[in-house]
């Protein structure tokens, strides 16, 4: 079919909101009236899809404001030929009802969204179509999602299974530490810790800086908080400790000391005594957080720090955005950002967060119509430039590909992992695909560095190296990991 040249659709940053991909319950209709879709701008040319016959996509996937692009841009499907259906499952149960489906062969799924651990899963049983065919389609200016825009952990761990790509990202999470600067900044508070501990008050580097630091911060109701008396008891931390995600901040603590998850024959190897300790490194820290926090998923973890509760956590990239909304936040502007903890090794301190959760999206085997399945899913187009919304042209995944999605510092989220800009990695090469921060970086404040592939799990990397910690730096070869 003939494609007709178009002008590039290019998102602007309210849809940023929108897409703070996180473990949130908001649902679709509460966040429809709270997020409109932005202006579109015209600036760069590309092909406009094939059009289709009148075909009828059904797209499932975690119900919230995950599934707000396709809400947003339903009206411009049919000049595609594609109209879509919109089937949304509660966040716990998207496992659970895709592979329902797909074992019963029922092909009620054209576009799935999924969480990428599932990916060996859906792709081994032949759930999912691969996608290496349909992304060499020409004309490129139509069919390529240009992979090598994304990181290489978000492309290869996220995306491909047996050599074989399977999905693209849509989600590429991480964690980032988050802290109350005014507390941190207090002459007060500098000087009882100093006092105390005998050296300066500062974000934490180390989990052992964790547990001191949430120690110190603990205070009950009457006491001094930055020279007000608190009329509710205050806690230095807090975690996702409920059932279920929560190995993700278990493993924050654990990644850095470079171990594998499994060995070669996929033999656990989480009894290792770092493991041992980054998990006792957890339980540890509970004693700093509040009392009801073994049921805190992400929206109490969450509220925890924005309704002043705590003064420091470790969350997804998208919680700094909402912290600066005076609609949701009781401390706009006393927000900071920095790596999450990391592990002392021989003298180094080597920091690796984890990839936890993520989103991608695929086509489903038994589709009826797969290509105009990937094409609503498929492409990210070309001309992405550093700092500069990308383009919404057609493909839904291209409308969640907002650099900066899940946050306004640290890693690029909600970009499906793309390469972040010189702000948030001084020293390194200006990559492309963020938004920029909007603010520099300063002391305390750098993102998550560039991940590098792991194996066995999903952490993230300082470097484009090796897995084991051994490997990734000389300085590390030997001796014991401190917390």
């Amino acid at each position: 079919m003939r494609s007709t040249g178009r002008a590039r659709r290019v998102l602007t940053g309210p849809l940023i909101v929108a897409l703070a991909l996180g473990a949130g319950s908001m649902t679709v209709p509460t966040a429809r009236a709270a997020f409109k879709a932005p202006p579109e701008t015209h600036i760069i040319k590309w092909d406009y899809p094939p059009k289709f016959n009148n075909v009828t996509i059904n797209v499932v996937g975690d119900a919230g404001h995950n599934l707000l692009p396709y809400e947003f841009w339903k009206d411009h499907f049919p000049k595609a030929g594609i109209s879509i259906k919109i089937i949304e499952v509660p966040f716990e149960g998207v496992y659970e009802k895709e592979k329902t489906e797909f074992v019963a062969g029922s092909g009620a799924f054209d576009v799935v969204t999924f969480y990428p651990a599932y990916i060996g899963d859906f792709a081994s049983n032949g759930y999912l179509e691969p996608l290496d065919e349909y992304m060499a389609k020409q004309p490129a200016s139509v069919w390529n999602p240009h992979q090598e825009d994304v990181l290489p952990p978000f492309r290869e761990l996220y995306n491909k299974w047996g050599g074989k790509t399977y999905a693209l990202t849509i989600d590429g999470d991480a964690h980032l530490l988050i802290y109350r600067k005014d507390l941190f900044s207090d002459p007060g508070e500098k000087a009882a810790f100093k006092a105390k501990y005998g050296k300066d008050l500062q974000p934490p580097q180390t989990w052992g800086d964790w547990l001191q630091i949430g120690s110190f911060f603990t205070r009950k109701k009457g006491q001094k908080l930055a020279g007000k008396t608190l009329d509710r008891d205050f806690y230095g931390s807090a975690e996702f400790a409920k059932r279920g995600f929560s190995f993700a901040w278990f493993v924050d603590r654990w990644a850095a000391s470079g171990e594998l998850y499994f060995d070669n024959n996929m033999n656990p190897q989480i009894n290792s005594a770092a493991a041992v300790t980054a998990l006792q490194n957890f339980v540890d820290s509970l004693k700093n957080a509040p009392p009801d926090v073994r049921a805190y998923g992400y929206d109490e973890l969450r509220d925890a720090l924005l309704k002043g509760n705590v003064a420091m956590v470790v969350q997804w990239t998208d919680v700094p955005k909402k912290g600066a909304d005076p609609s949701q936040s009781q401390v706009v502007g006393k927000l900071d950002y920095g790596r999450v903890p990391g592990l002392l090794i021989n003298g180094v301190v080597v920091h690796r967060a984890m990839m936890p959760v993520g989103r991608v999206v695929a086509v489903a085997a038994s589709s009826k119509n797969k290509l105009a399945a990937y094409c609503l899913h498929g492409a990210y187009r070309a001309g992405c430039e550093p700092g500069r919304a990308l383009h919404a042209s057609g493909g839904v995944l291209g409308l969640q590909d907002q650099g900066g999605g899940r946050g306004v510092s640290g890693p690029c989220q909600g970009g499906a992992g793309r390469r972040v800009s010189r702000d948030l990695h001084p020293g390194r090469r200006p990559v492309r695909g963020c938004a920029r921060p909007a603010r520099e970086q300063g002391p305390g404040r750098s993102g998550n560095s560039e991940a590098g592939p792991r194996r066995g799990g999903e952490g993230m990397e300082r470097d484009h190296r090796p897995a084991r910690a051994a490997e990734a730096d000389p300085a590390l070869d030997a001796g014991p990991a401190e917390l």
